[in-house]
């Protein structure tokens, strides 16, 4: 089978393909043209500003829950449901307590559960070796570099009312 989506390589069973999305636009309409949502998205220091959670958030919470949809119409067993669609969201803990200009990965983390993604799974943690030291007043590269698993919300089954 072939892939519509530009650039796509196969990888097994499947395909890879990367996209860039402008979060402040509709994701609906970035992705006419395109067959599904994806399994996985991965997002690596997508979160850093503040200003950039909301959006961000907005549409990976979309992709997820519309790939969740397609899978879920499409019959996926429980196995699949359990393991996709998921997002990696890489970043830095970047934010202090008294920042207001970076984003904790806490508040990345609270605005997807907000938009119905809230199975949350700490995949990796890497901190700073020891010996390298930042500078005081640069809060941008000093705290550790975490990986997490974030899925949708099951969806509630769907059972046949009684007449």
């Amino acid at each position: 089978t072939t892939s519509a989506l530009p650039g796509a390589v196969a990888i097994a069973q499947g395909f890879a393909a990367a996209a860039v999305l402008d979060w402040t636009s509709p994701i609906e309409k970035q992705m006419e043209g395109i067959p599904s949502a994806p399994d996985v998205i991965l997002a690596a220091e997508c979160i850093w500003l503040s200003e950039l959670v909301p959006p961000f958030a907005e549409t990976a919470a979309h992709l997820l829950k519309a790939r969740q949809k397609e899978l879920l119409s499409a019959g996926a067993d429980a196995s699949v449901m359990a393991e996709l669609p998921v997002l990696y969201l890489s970043s830095r803990e970047r934010a202090r307590q008294t920042s207001t200009t970076f984003a904790t990965v806490e508040s990345a983390l609270a605005a997807l559960t907000e938009r119905g993604c809230g199975l949350q799974t700490l995949v990796a943690r890497h901190e700073q070796s020891s010996g390298v030291t930042a500078d005081e007043d640069d809060e941008d590269e000093d705290g550790p570099l975490l990986v997490y698993a974030v899925r949708p919300n099951p969806e509630p089954l769907m059972t046949p009312s009684c007449v």
